[in-house]
Formats: C-alpha cells, structure tokens, sequence
C-alpha cells in the first residue's frame, strides 16, 4: 500500500516538473520569436523622394546619414506597431515621369506607409494622381500648395503661397522698379513666381517686369547668349529673379557676375546655401530667397543636440548648416508619420495607410504639434508648414547668408512686422563654476545691430541668476559704444560689456570626464514685439577666452521656442503662438589634471602596493593581510576626502572608487583562499596565484586605459 502510493506520488512529482518545464520550453519559443519576429516581418517603408540633379552627392549622404539615426532611434523603440521602419530612396533625377514610374512601382508594396521629399511643386502635382488611388499620404517640399487642394492627403513642409506671395512682394517694394524673370521651362512653381511679379506690376504702377527668358532642364549656355544676357540685364533692371536648377543657377551667376552684373538677386529653385560660395565673384553678389532651413547659423536646439553624431560626417563651412537642417527636415517628416500613426484616437481597424492621413489631420491648425529634431511641425489651412516665412539675404561684401532686417511673422490677422536683432556675443571669462548651485559666472562683449532701435533693455536673459528680492537678473551691463548709420539700412549699433551669474543644466554621469554646455540664452523682454537673433558667421565667432579648470571644444546658437496655446471665442479656434529663445552655448571639458594627480595617481600606487603585497610567501600571512586591509581601508579614507558631487546616482569617480574596492577585495579573498588551501588544494591555490600575479594587473592596466579614453 505504502509502496503504491509512493509511487503515485513519485509520478505526480515527474508529472509537475514536466509541466513546468512545458510552460518554461513555451515561454522562451514565445519571447525567441517575439525578438526574432523583427527581423523576418515585413519592414514598413518609407518612401524618400530626392533628386540627384538639383543636390550635390554630399548632400545626399547627409540626408541618409541623418535619417538613418532617425530611423535607428524609432527602431529602438518598438518602430511602428512592433515593425521595423525601413528607408526607401527614389532618385527621380528631376524628371516627372521617371518620378512617375518610380512611385507607381513602389506603392504597390502595401508595406510602403507614405512618402516625403519630392522638392518641386511640379513634381509633386505629377504624381497627386497616384497618391490619391491609394490612399498615400506626402509630407512633399513644394510651395503651391493650391494645386494640391483637391489631394487631402498631401501636405507641404514648405511655406504656402500666400506667405510666398507676401514675401515676394515686400521684396520688390523695397528693392525694385524694373525686374527681369529668368526661369525653368516647363516649371509650375517657376511660372507661379513670375505670376507674382505680374500681379505686384498691376497694383503698382512704378514697378514693371521688363524681361521674361524660359529655358528647359540643364540648358547649356553658349558664351554669346551670356554676353546678350548680362549686357541686357545691365542696362534695363535693377532686379533679377532667378527660377533655374541648382547646376544651371550656378552657371548661370558666375557667368553674369564675371560680366559686371551687380543687381539684387532671388533665388527660386536654388536655395540660398546652394549657391557656390567658392566662386571668386560670390562675396560682391546680393542674393534673397525664402529661406529652406530656419535661421542661418541657427539649428533648432533639438538638432544641435544630435549633431556630434554626425560631426565626423559632415565636412565643415557654410553649406554644413544647410545640410544638417535639409537632413533634419526629412528626419522630423519621418517621426511625424510615425507620430501620426500611433495616436490613440484613430479607427482601430483601419490600414496603417489610412491611420497615417488620419492622424495627420490633427496636425491641421496646431491642434497638435509634433516637436521634432528640426522645428516644431503643424500645418496651416492649406497644408502648408506652420513655421515663419523667413528672408534669407546674402547681403554684399559678406561670406554667408543670413536673415534680412526685416522679417513678418505670423499673427491673429495676418502678419506682423519684426526686425532682426544680429548679435555677436564675445566672451571673455566663465569662472566660478559650480556643479552643486548649478551655476557659473560670465563676461563677455555683446554687440548688437538693428534697423529698430534696440537695446540690451530690450532682451532677456532668460538664465541669468535671480536677486531673492526683487527677482532681478544679476547682470551689470555698461555701454560701450552706440552708433547709427546715416545710409544703407540706417542700422542702430550698440556695444555693451555684460558679465552676471547664470545657470545651466550639469549632466555629471561622467565626473570628471564629462564635458558640460554654458549657456547664454536671451529672447525679448516684451513678448509682444517678438525680435529674431542673428549670429555672426562661426569664423567670425570668439572661442579663445579665459575659464580656469577647463578646457574649451566647441560653440553654437541655437533657437528654442514655447508655443503657447490658446483659444479665441472660449474654444471655438485654438491659436499657437511662439515665443523664441536663442542660446549661445558653450562646450567645454573639465580638465583632467586634477583629479589625475589627486585621486587617480594615489589609487593607482594604493592598486600597486597591493599587487606587490601577493608576492609575500604563505608564511607571512599576517604581514600579506594587513598590507591589504591597509590599502583597502586608504582607498575608503580617499572617497570621503576628495570632492564628488552629491548626486542619486554613480559617477565615472564613483565607479573607480568602487573598481578599486572591488579589486583589492578580490586580491585579498585569494589571499585567504591560498592560505587556508596551502596544503589541501594544489590546483586552487594555482589558480589563486595566477589570478593575483596575472589577472589582476592586465584587468587593472585594461581599466585604466580605458579611464584615460573616456
């Protein structure tokens, strides 16, 4: 009886531990599959659409070279509905219906979700059509937003024509009286421009667009059409707009500079930064376009952020800025898509096309905005990008490109004229900089220029330090110059030398490695006369100044903005309105000398003195230990000596500390472990050895060269 119920028992036993071992075998197929279901599903694409005529291959590269992080950081978490995201490249070449053909091949893939790119308003109406049949969504590059009205699921992330139209003609007003049109056979956005200039000719008696040339795609000039050109363009206008290819608007401008021709000039497919600033004739010219990647010399502060990844990538000089945001652009469409796809409220069994137009409806009026590497992303009526149509000017006798004076921003009722503040900031000493108040003193020169009269009382500097009273900033600010000019822009020029205490924000995961950013941000004081901040050019920027501990390696500005929102008529229409801020950072790295000699050297020779201590024999147990416990104890004493912020989490510091603790516990334990195993364990007593004469210096040198590498 006993026998057999012991035996049951016996089974019920070998019974349960299958069962586990079932669900546990189950369990790991499950999560197996589920790690490896990512790399056999189907990727979701995206369809990237470039053109390789109008960008230069390094352009190109950077563009993959950024999307591709974009894509590596979606991927890392989850992509899209547990699918990996995957980047589809169309070279279309500037060709409508090689575009044609490639976006009718590859949106047969139902794994294709949208496209975005496709920089031409031509180019983009040629395939609306096919869009349209299957329900695909565009984040396109075009700018006549009106023929796109009947095709909801193309939007714009270029401003729309009314901010285009106004621009324009707020150009001429001030700038000329008799323009010739130069222009792309066959092109939408070409022939829509030079309706502009007609319709400004009509309400404008004074202004009159005395020629009109058209040629097709990479027309090829002949030296006798570039004499009659410029001698014509010299003679009867003042202005010129120019509406070719990026290729032939270079031919083309060095041709009729090399030829005397000195007039203002707008870029219309070329932008501004893609003009070939290598050409001996390029600092003289005067050259206007709206402008494709916010503020010249200023990323948005997101980007500016991510652009270590790709320093290394991107050569450096004036079109680097250019390519870094055209990249951005195209990475931010990439997380809007996403974005829009994975909202909550969408119809739960409907395709991923249709979750993607869907979501991206909420986008319409800044109901939602998608904040992004390059910008902060909604669209207006139109569909157009709800960013602000800015001016770019590349003014003569300057190098670069910059904001006009004068910019409109967005309002309530339409637009609101605001001046551009051009601001060089000259530093002079940061010192005084503590981790634990989080703050650091400055001084530098602060030069400002503007055609409205504007002074350091009209900026805040929004990190500046608080008096406990009154909460005034503690800024000193002395005037050491003013000025204005009598002709050109009658621009106002102030100089101040400025110095305050300011805080930043310590990141010290890697003290005292690490490498920290001081800023000085500022916007305007009265958020109801917004002003632009336009740096100088980054040669033209100081990087030698006084800071004690530390060591300088790089600076930017960058813009942030607060978009408030807000509702007219108790709900009935949501606003957003943005209010800028510009930082000038600086990136230094806290100099290493310091705790090398006073924290570092000490515990190396405490690490030294304890590898020596395990030659001692057997026999001198005592003296071996005591040498041990010494150097464990020294290195405790040494912690609570040196400085270390006081942080919730471990710094590099804190790990060597505890590397060393780790380390001469070890050599300790096999210490003991040889003694009490000298005569019972051969192989034990071996290995011990071994460990403390071998082991442990290699892991100690490796630990240490990679300290010194960080």
């Amino acid at each position: 009886m006993f026998a057999r119920f012991t035996h049951v028992f016996i089974n019920l036993k070998d019974l349960l531990f299958m069962l586990i071992g079932v669900a546990i075998t189950v369990l790991a197929i499950v999560q197996i599959s589920r790690y490896f279901s990512q790399f056999y599903s189907a990727h979701y694409k995206i369809g990237i659409i470039l053109n390789s005529v109008e960008l230069e291959p390094e352009d190109y590269k950077v563009v993959q070279n950024v999307v591709a992080e974009k894509l590596n950081s979606i991927n890392a978490q989850g992509g899209l509905n547990g699918r990996t995201i995957d980047a589809l490249y169309l070279d279309d070449k500037g060709n409508p219906e090689l575009l044609k053909k490639l976006v009718s091949e590859s949106v047969q893939d139902e794994n294709l979700l949208a496209y975005i790119g496709c920089k031409s308003s031509s180019r983009a109406l040629a395939i609306a059509s096919i869009l349209a049949r299957n329900n695909v969504a565009l984040i396109g590059s075009y700018s006549l937003t009106n023929l796109t009205e009947p095709f909801p699921n193309m939007y714009s992330a270029e401003i729309g024509l009314k901010d285009l139209e106004m621009i324009l003609h707020n150009l001429l007003q001030r700038k000329a009286k008799r323009a010739a049109f130069i222009g792309k056979k066959e092109d939408l956005y070409s022939a829509e421009l030079l309706k502009i200039m007609e319709g400004y000719a009509l309400k404008e008696p004074e202004f009159k667009v005395t020629s009109r040339f058209w040629f097709p795609l990479n027309y090829q000039f002949s030296g006798k059409e570039l004499d009659m050109l410029a001698d014509s363009l010299n003679k009867h206008n003042d202005f010129l707009l120019l509406s070719l290819e990026q290729g032939n608007t270079n031919i083309l401008l060095e041709a009729l500079w090399k030829r005397g021709l000195h007039i203002p000039i707008f870029c219309g497919l070329a932008d501004i930064a893609q003009i070939n600033d290598r050409s001996n004739f390029y600092r003289n010219g005067e050259l206007f376009d709206v402008n494709p990647v916010g503020i010249p010399g200023v990323l948005n502060m997101k980007l500016q952020q991510q652009a270590p990844v790709f320093r290394q990538a991107i050569n450096s000089g004036q079109k680097r800025e250019f390519q870094l945001g055209f990249g951005g652009r195209h990475a931010d469409e990439i997380g809007l898509l996403i974005e829009a796809a994975s909202q909550k409220n969408l119809p739960e069994k409907a395709d991923m096309r249709s979750k993607i137009n869907a979501g991206l409806k909420n986008y319409i009026h800044g109901n939602q905005i998608y904040r992004g590497w390059f910008a902060d992303w909604y669209f207006t009526q139109d569909r157009s990008f709800g960013g602000e149509p800015l001016l770019a000017w590349k003014a003569p006798d300057f190098d670069s490109p910059m904001l006009a004076p004068v910019q409109f921003l967005r309002t309530d009722s339409g637009y609101r004229q605001a001046p551009v503040l051009y601001a060089n900031l000259d530093m002079l000493d940061i010192s005084q900089i503590s981790d634990e108040a989080a703050s650091f003193y400055a001084t530098f020169y602060l030069e400002l220029s503007s055609v409205s009269n504007l002074t350091v009382q009209n900026i805040d500097f929004t990190n500046a330090e608080r008096n406990k009273v009154n909460q005034a900033p503690l800024i000193e600010a002395k005037l050491v110059r003013s000025k204005k000019e009598t002709d050109g822009n009658n621009f106002y020029h102030y100089l101040y030398k400025i110095s305050g205490k300011f805080s930043f924000n310590p990141d010290l995961k890697k003290y005292p490695f690490d490498q920290q950013k001081f800023p000085i941000t500022m916007q305007t004081s009265d958020a109801l006369n917004t002003f632009l901040v336009q740096p100088p050019a980054f040669e033209f920027r100081d990087t030698v100044f006084e800071s004690t501990g530390w060591n300088y390696l790089n600076n930017y500005i960058g813009c942030d903005q607060d978009i408030i929102a807000i509702d007219n008529n108790f709900g009935m229409l949501q606003k957003n309105i943005p209010y800028y801020k510009f930082s000038y950072v600086y990136e230094m790295q806290r100099a290493r000398v310091d705790f090398t000699l006073k924290t570092l050297v000490p515990l190396l020779a405490i690490l030294i003195i304890s590898y020596l201590s395990a030659f001692i024999p057997p026999r001198e147990f005592e003296t071996l230990c005591a040498i041990q416990v010494t150097a464990l104890l020294a290195s405790i004493a040494l912690y609570f000596s040196t400085y270390k912020p006081e942080l919730q989490y471990a710094t590099t510091s804190d790990k060597i500390f505890i590397f060393t603790y780790v380390m001469i516990t070890t050599l300790l334990g096999t210490s003991i472990l040889k003694y009490v195993m000298y005569r019972k364990s051969v192989l034990l007593k071996r290995i011990a050895m071994i460990y403390q004469r071998l082991i442990f210096p290699l892991i100690v040198i490796g630990f240490t060269i990679f300290i010194r590498k960080v």
